[in-house]
């Protein structure tokens, strides 16, 4: 899918002899040449911008020119901002910034665009619904929307899926989610977009895991996931342990159905481009196998508690920046 592609002037297109970077013209030339739609874009203006473009020869790589955005006024805010901004400076340059767009266009297309395959298997858990209230009515919270979710954000192309069990129950209270039926399509977009919408934040449990992609430049909203073992929203183990332990054993079983069903179904849709998993909860010889079985041998796993993990990426970061080849995105 052709990108929007908005480059700057003064720093990234210009020196500081006020000249074309190294290899600047060869390296839009391939942008252009790709079919994406590229602005030139600069603080001192449109006609500043369109100034340097015609003065060094350039106005046939771009469609407009503009100053860079103050204020957005858009009915939908979240996209009102780019989906990742490629740094330009001393060490990183332009030619290799181009070059990183075209190993990140897979995944800031999944960002925009739904797959129809997608879409086909949330509708496929979708009809599962009654099937699955039926046979663990007994751990269902009453009252809570049984909207299933096999991930959070953008699954398609992720470099990094963090794992837990289920979803919250609280992730459905204080009109976060409809409580009316959705089609596959739209639960599809609140899904890939839960890390993007302004007008609801994501769930309090994410805190730590966010910190950390951003940490790692590999942000839930362009090229990371979360996965949970099941789909479907329960009472939480713990709450089960106090109040209903009789049922621990029905949880467990969801669990067990959701790695041997839906785990590796979800996983599919990453298996070609996840290079790191960070499991967050308990860990079982049957988890591990079935991450291994659907992406491959080399995927590295870590397994800690998730308030373990900002300080973990932090001290691991150069290696696991370079893992994830993202050593110049700055979300």
């Amino acid at each position: 899918m052709p990108l929007n592609i908005s480059i700057d002037v003064d720093g990234t297109l210009l020196d500081v002899n006020e000249k074309p970077v190294p290899q600047a013209r060869e390296s839009i030339q391939k942008l252009k040449d790709a079919g994406h739609c590229l602005q030139l874009w600069s603080g001192g203006g449109a006609e500043y911008a369109e100034k340097i473009a015609r003065k060094f020869n350039l106005t046939h790589l771009f469609d407009s020119y503009a100053k860079k955005i103050d204020v957005a006024i858009d009915d939908i805010p979240e996209t009102a901002h780019p989906s990742v901004v490629l740094h330009v400076d001393q060490e990183h340059t332009l030619e290799q910034a181009v070059e990183e767009v075209f190993r990140i266009e897979q995944n800031v297309d999944a960002a925009l665009t739904l797959n129809s395959s997608l879409v086909n298997f949330v509708g496929q858990l979708q009809a599962e619904e009654n099937s699955f209230r039926a046979e663990y009515g007994a751990i269902l919270r009453p009252g809570i929307p049984l909207h299933p979710i096999p991930f959070f954000g953008v699954i398609e192309n992720a470099k990094v899926i963090t794992v837990g069990l289920n979803p919250s129950s609280t992730e459905f209270v204080d009109g976060r989610w409809p409580t009316t039926p959705l089609t596959s399509c739209e639960l599809t977009r609140r899904l890939v977009d839960y890390f993007r919408l302004s007008h609801t934040p994501p769930h309090h449990w994410f805190a730590e895991l966010q910190w950390s992609l951003e940490i790692l430049r590999c942000p839930y909203s362009l090229a990371a996931a979360h996965v949970d073992l099941s789909p479907w929203t329960t009472y939480a183990p713990t709450s089960l342990q106090r109040n209903r332990p009789a049922a621990l054993p029905l949880y467990d079983e969801m669990l067990n159905a959701g790695i041997q069903n839906s785990l590796p179904k979800t996983l599919e849709f990453c298996e070609a481009t996840a290079k790191l998993v960070i499991i967050c909860c308990r860990n079982t010889q049957a988890i591990e196998q079935a991450i291994r079985q659907s992406l491959g041998q080399n995927v590295t796993i870590v397994v800690m508690t998730k308030n373990k993990v900002p300080q973990w990426a932090w001290e691991n970061r150069d290696e696991l920046i370079r893992l994830l080849d993202v050593e110049n995105i700055f979300p």
